[in-house]
């Protein structure tokens, strides 16, 4: 993959995506994660932690299980709907359904909103890790080894082999960059726009499926069969 082609900028972007829903989940549906599962993973075991003591460590213990349950299940179905279709349709139309479940957390956050309270919290944070899981799915279509776009641990340690071997690391540098100006972006967001943080990523993925030509399509992975 080389920088300017349609997958690369489809990478790009659905990390900059990602980064922005980890900032804006984590800074304004009680400090846990949309995207990085990794992250979720650890609150959840400080939150059986805190269940076994008696002492309230973090966040209440609901929002790290509810997240790593609905992105799993948005990585499914997303997963299964891909399958189904014509390989070529399928990135256009992740990404659609991607948009769809973020237009739906943009319109909740905002009659909920800056600052929901627990339960409307929880039901934003499993429609917006759903739609995290679809994008992981999608992300899979597009095809780009070893650059994902919901996790920056393989990207920076991929980075670091390739410069090592000798090998270009650009991709997966620039995927995780994205991801870092997108959680600068979330953080911004969720501090000027307040309930209409949740507007901008819904937005930024349909321009992208918008503009996605049969040439993108087809240099998804196909899946096996």
């Amino acid at each position: 993959m080389t920088r300017g082609t349609p997958r690369a900028w489809a990478v790009q972007v659905l990390g900059l995506v990602a980064g922005y829903a980890d900032a804006a989940a984590y800074l304004g549906l009680g400090h846990v994660f949309a995207a990085n599962m990794t992250g979720n993973t650890v609150l959840l075991g400080i939150d059986v932690v805190s269940w076994a003591t008696g002492r309230r460590l973090v966040n209440a213990p609901p929002l790290p299980v509810a997240s790593l349950f609905a992105f799993a299940l948005g990585t499914l179905g997303a997963a299964l709907v891909l399958r189904a279709v014509a390989w070529r349709t399928g990135y256009r139309l992740g990404l659609l359904l991607e948009a769809v479940l973020l237009f739906g957390v943009a319109a909740g956050w905002t009659v909920a909103g800056a600052r929901p309270g627990l339960y409307p919290a929880l039901a934003l944070l499993v429609v917006l890790s759903a739609a995290m899981g679809a994008q992981s799915a999608v992300a899979q279509r597009v095809g780009v080894p070893g650059v994902p776009t919901t996790v920056v641990t393989s990207s920076m340690v991929t980075a670091i082999v390739r410069t090592v071997s000798g090998q270009r690391p650009v991709a997966p540098a620039v995927a995780w960059a994205a991801y870092l100006v997108g959680g600068a972006a979330g953080a911004v967001g969720t501090e000027l726009l307040g309930a209409e943080v949740g507007w901008i990523p819904p937005v930024v993925l349909a321009v992208l499926a918008a503009t996605s030509t049969e040439t993108d399509s087809d240099t998804a992975t196909r899946p096996a069969r």
